[in-house]
């Protein structure tokens, strides 16, 4: 009996033999299905870390002595810590774990122990993506043999391999599950990258690049995001040709952004760098069980998945490894910029299968209307036929309702929102503008200090209230109200005034 099914099937015996009958056997098996897709679906972390010298910050080839070190403290199991290509590198693995809460007391308890393990050699651990001070004289290559097949491979990539990513983990029922998955997680990929952005610097600079990991990275042969892929005979095709092509040593080496794991029945994304905090990677693993969970879900129920070209999505990869969060994000899925906090919020509600917006996709996609939405899809925006696995707004739907109250209300509120999303070289150019309009509105200022002194077009300018206690008591009395049509921004008001022209 498979073990995800030993919690939803009746141990006793007396219930056994009530459920044989009729309605009891399908309503119970109705209870085990809804009961799996409801379970959380086991998965694993892996994270990556720097070992730093603790006087000069700068990369320190203690990995073996770490791992020793680690070996011997009672926390820490001997699959718990692994070396890397590097030995500058250390690398954790959690267990399989099915609550995020389990996950991040093993995250906070690998880190704990190897940090203290580290700290008895000297060195720091960095959960940072990529190395800020790298070593000038290269780095010193792992003694396993496979590590020393990928040096022979490429010694120039493996002297500068000091990037560090965090693994997510989620396992699926079937390898052929595992192919569908990538095809339906390819559009997210660049979100998740710009979402766990990490690493912006490299040789002691900053590289102008949220994440210079993913910018390293794709040096290597077989990078980027995955293709997409018909079944898994084609995807286990491919894989045999790379093997063949000699260009990589195994598949350890397909360094796509999600990949189906070898040795166990899951998903790998490795498209994220390694986070600085503990709790920010288990949010981050969060998310990507949950778009895991999702393409399952979209899969049972038939919901079709548009492509997207790879072109589209390397370049969305490209532009999230330049900005993060930082500037507007090009979603492939309608092909243009928008903000990013939208596209975060709608794929968390698309993932998430309380929320109102998967409920609507849901309900569209499985009602018979759903041909006829197929059928009336617009040319050029992006989308093929199908419903997307994330609702995505457009000019067809209903406008919102507007709040209720005063119209200068609901636009200041606007105006305020558009502020808090826009970078804040636009807001510094925003607030330019919006001083030189009023400077321009107001006229030229006088230079003259008698109240009422008229500018060079003729028009006055209101004296400030310096020049009004200066100027004697013919100022103080009340200006004379202009009665021509533009009562409001006439200055020709006052004793000494000249006259409007417009009068």
């Amino acid at each position: 009996m498979p073990e995800r099914y030993a919690a939803v099937v009746p141990q006793s015996a007396a219930v056994g033999a009530a459920a044989l009958q009729g309605d009891a056997v399908r309503q119970s098996a109705e209870r085990s299905r809804a009961a799996h897709r409801t379970r959380p679906h086991p998965g694993r972390r892996e994270e990556e870390y720097l070992l730093l010298d603790a006087r000069t910050g700068r990369p320190a080839p203690l990995s073996e002595r770490v791992r020793a070190e680690a070996e011997r403290r009672p926390a820490l199991q001997a699959q718990d810590v692994q070396g890397e290509l590097v030995q500058e590198q250390v690398e954790v693995a959690t267990p399989i774990c099915r609550e995020l809460d389990e996950a991040a007391g093993h995250l906070l308890r690998l880190r704990h122990e190897l940090a203290t393990a580290a700290e008895v050699h000297g060195a720091r651990l960095a959960a940072i993506g990529a190395a800020a001070w790298p070593e000038p004289g290269g780095t010193v290559v792992s003694e396993d043999l496979r590590y020393q097949d990928i040096n022979c491979l490429a010694p120039g990539l493996v002297r500068e391999q000091l990037i560090n990513g965090l693994h997510v983990h989620v396992a699926v029922p079937t390898p052929a599950h595992g192919v569908e998955v990538l095809n339906r997680l390819r559009p997210d990929l660049p979100l998740l990258l710009a979402m766990s952005a990490n690493s912006p610097y490299w040789q002691g600079r900053d590289s102008g690049f949220a994440s210079w990991r993913t910018v390293h990275y794709q040096r290597w042969p077989v990078t980027g995001p995955p293709p997409h892929f018909a079944n898994e005979h084609a995807y286990r095709q491919c894989v045999q040709s790379l093997l063949g092509s000699r260009a990589i040593v195994d598949t350890g080496q397909l360094y796509w952004q999600a990949r189906v794991s070898e040795r166990y029945p899951a998903v790998e994304v490795r498209c994220a760098d390694v986070r600085l905090r503990a709790d920010d990677g288990v949010l981050l693993a969060g998310v990507v069980r949950a778009l895991v969970m999702t393409a399952l879900e979209d899969m049972r129920a038939g919901h079709d998945h548009p492509p997207v070209p790879t072109e589209l999505l390397t370049a969305a990869v490209w532009s999230a490894a330049r900005h993060g969060l930082d500037d507007d994000f090009f979603d492939v899925r309608c092909g243009r910029s928008r903000r990013v906090g939208d596209v975060v919020v709608e794929m968390l509600e698309g993932s998430n299968p309380r929320s109102p917006a998967a409920a609507t996709a849901n309900t569209s996609a499985s009602s018979p209307s759903a041909s006829s939405a197929k059928a009336t899809a617009q040319p050029g925006s992006g989308r093929s036929s199908g419903t997307p696995v994330f609702p995505r707004s457009s000019s067809s739907s209903p406008p919102r309702p507007r709040p209720p109250g005063p119209s200068r209300t609901r636009r200041a509120a606007r105006r305020r929102a558009d502020l808090r999303d826009t970078p804040w070289r636009s807001q510094l150019a925003m607030a330019s503008r919006n001083v030189s309009s009023r400077v321009h509105s107001a006229g030229r200022p006088s230079t003259s200090r008698q109240a009422g002194a008229t500018s060079r077009g003729g028009r006055g300018v209101r004296p400030s209230r310096r020049v009004a206690a200066t100027a004697g008591p013919a100022s103080r009395h009340p200006p004379a109200a202009c009665r021509c049509s533009r009562s409001r921004r006439c200055r020709a008001s006052g004793p000494r005034a000249a006259p409007c022209r417009r009068r």
